[in-house]
């Protein structure tokens, strides 16, 4: 497990090394806000690191709920980002959890549980939400890119038919 563990963070800093900017997601009152920030850091990959004057939207909307998504990426805008581009995704937007991670983890943890356990399903954590949107939502949740949406027709015809 210790090899996988090292190749995980592996891959982490490498994304992360190459990439400078990142898409930071915050929201005050439901409304949500994005930033591009740059970032840093941490040699462990414990903690990433940005700069923002406390005049900012952003700093707000972090001190008002500490609830956030990042972003980070390697897409070159070109079409086969749809197959090839790697994306490191933090979120707890709808549901105020994260689909894998737990609070007390670090972020080697919460890698390596998103990559042995299957995500939480959505319809258990927001009942309010349609049982089609649940499900569209876990299969962009699932572990082998095989089994969602393909492309932006596929998605589309999926939404058609429910």
């Amino acid at each position: 497990m210790a090899k996988r563990d090292n190749t995980i963070a592996e891959e982490i800093k490498n994304l992360l090394e190459r990439q400078p900017l990142a898409v930071l997601a915050t929201q005050e009152n439901g409304q949500p806000y994005t930033s591009l920030m740059a970032f840093a850091f941490t040699k462990d990959l414990r903690f990433l690191v940005f700069a923002t004057a406390t005049s900012t939207r952003k700093y707000l909307n972090i001190k008002g709920d500490s609830r956030v998504a990042l972003l980070v990426d390697d897409r070159s805008n070109n079409g086969e980002d749809f197959q090839n581009a790697s994306a490191l995704t933090v979120f707890e937007y709808a549901t105020g959890e994260h689909p894998v991670a737990r609070n007390s983890e670090d972020v080697m943890q919460t890698v390596t549980r998103a990559l042995m356990e299957p995500p939480k399903k959505l319809i258990n954590l927001r009942p309010d939400f349609t049982p089609e949107f649940c499900k569209l939502i876990n299969q962009f949740l699932n572990k082998r890119p095989a089994l969602r949406p393909a492309n932006l027709d596929q998605l589309i015809n999926q939404m058609n038919a429910s």
